[in-house]
């Protein structure tokens, strides 16, 4: 399921602020960093240092140091949810006041502040629960808007 939620409001006379909230409910996807690929299976560690099942730590979120992924070789993969909540876009911006404004011939002056993908709530362990193997970018922008 995806949901989204935008608002825009106004205060303080010549101030204007924006939201969107986007949810993604439901979705699972194949969580590679849990199984430890190598080229030999001499070469065996725990590079990305999961908790792996032990006689010791018998649990059952990550297999065991070596797998082999391919359909010859059981075609092992974990999965993690992908659930998440982010904050994707946030503006906010001021209009200089018109009685200022028409003294110098200017119709319309604002400052503003955007941002994108600035904040996100998962239990998704790798870099984003969106994009799987990369972080997404976070931007901000900053802006002067004139008008004659």
């Amino acid at each position: 399921y995806r949901a989204g939620l935008r608002n825009e409001f106004e205060f303080l006379k010549n101030f204007t602020a924006s939201f969107f909230l986007r949810a993604e409910v439901g979705h699972s996807a194949a969580f590679g960093q849990a199984i430890h690929r190598t080229t030999t299976s001499y070469n065996v560690m725990n590079i990305w240092k999961f908790p792996y099942w032990t006689p010791e730590n018998p649990i059952n979120d990550y297999a065991r140091l070596y797998t082999n992924t391919s359909v010859f070789g059981g075609g092992l993969m974990i999965y993690k949810p992908r659930t998440f909540l982010r904050l994707q876009d946030v503006s906010l911006s001021y209009n200089l006041p018109k009685s200022i404004l028409s003294n110098v011939g200017i119709d319309n002056a604002e400052i503003y502040y955007s941002g994108h993908n600035l904040l996100y709530f998962s239990k998704w362990p790798g870099w984003d629960p969106e994009s799987l193997g990369t972080p997404m970018p976070r931007t901000h922008t900053i802006g002067f808007r004139l008008t004659m």
